[in-house]
């Protein structure tokens, strides 16, 4: 049995989905996530119940299930933290919540495809929440069990869920005994922070700076394209930082001879970051005021048949006033 409900507040948009489900309560695994143990003492604390202090419950479920007490909490990172180091976007949290007035036994998987995995067991006394914050860019699997019930839900959590807004998915498991599903964001505006589909032989385009053609004899632009000449859908994030603070945080997800074209007419200092997201290969690419003269230049990205980079920057070499002989900048690297 599935119910869809939407939701709407001021500054804040909340969408919810419900979900029954047919399979049955499966075991834990142990879990990959990391957190703040300092040792047995610590790993088998519970929680406090609302109204008191409350102490994070930083156990690494095993074979026993974790007891968090009514009105607690047991919060969780899994990552490396890079959503915190680079870019615009901010991580994502998942959290269980038992809405019943009865202790039930429930266990939380989260997959991811290229990161770490976390999976636990535990028993949730009424209002008690185990939360999992995710902190690196991926795809997660999110699957939420009642052990003594009937009842599984199974979601995804995409990149496209990570951006400059804090973004929060809640599982509460109700007394109808099935679980509800509810997404939220703060819903602030993220100008920098892209996600698009670039169709097959087509070109996604972005300007930064001023867009009117530069004055006779100034600066022309230098546009970074990211471009994928294989048979097959790659999955892009690039990131534009100035040297004041990040401009662009982009996934592109590039269908066969489709490109992203970011174009900066502004001279300065800029670095780029390229990554794959199904291989995990990087690229950076940093340019600086002596990449910006009369020539029109362009750093060329290409993902191979393996999702491996190719990096080009060529230029079209015309004498420039003042020079006495043109310059070529022109490099490769994969």
């Amino acid at each position: 049995m599935r119910r869809r409900t939407f939701l709407t507040t001021v500054g804040v948009g909340i969408t919810t989905a419900v979900a029954g489900c047919n399979s049955k309560a499966q075991s834990g695994k142990p879990s990959t996530a990391t957190s703040g143990s300092k040792g047995d003492e610590d790993s088998q604390r519970t929680t406090s119940g609302a109204g008191e202090s409350t102490p994070t419950d930083t156990s690494t479920p095993g074979d026993e299930r974790t007891r968090i007490e009514r009105g607690g909490s047991s919060d969780q990172v899994l990552g490396d933290g890079s959503l915190t180091e680079e870019g615009l976007r901010r991580p994502h949290r998942v959290a269980l919540t038992n809405q019943t007035d009865e202790a039930q036994p429930v266990s939380l998987s989260v997959q991811g495809t290229e990161t770490a995995s976390f999976d636990g067991q535990y028993v949730l006394e009424p209002s008690a929440t185990v939360s999992i914050a995710l902190t690196d860019l991926d795809t997660y699997t999110v699957q939420a069990t009642g052990l003594e019930a009937d009842a599984t839900e199974s979601l995804s959590i995409e990149p496209s869920q990570f951006t400059c807004n804090v973004t929060r998915t809640s599982i509460a498991f109700t007394a109808e005994g099935t679980f509800e599903s509810t997404s939220l964001s703060t819903r602030m505006a993220c100008p920098g922070v892209i996600t698009e589909a670039v169709p097959a032989e087509s070109t996604v385009s972005k300007t930064f700076g001023d867009e009117d053609p530069p004055a006779a004899g100034g600066d022309a632009a230098h546009n970074v394209v990211v471009g994928n000449p294989t048979g097959e859908a790659w999955t892009v994030r690039v990131i534009l930082a100035s040297e004041t603070a990040p401009q662009l945080d982009g996934i592109y997800t590039i269908e066969p001879d489709g490109e992203s074209r970011l174009t900066l007419t502004e001279s300065g200092t800029y670095d780029i970051g390229v990554r794959v997201l199904e291989t995990g290969t990087t690229e950076t690419i940093r340019l600086t005021a002596a990449d910006f003269d009369c020539n029109v230049s362009t750093t060329q990205v290409e993902v191979d048949a393996d999702g491996h980079l190719e990096k080009t920057t060529v230029s079209t070499l015309m004498a420039c006033p003042g020079e006495t002989q043109p310059t070529a900048h022109n490099e490769s690297s994969s």
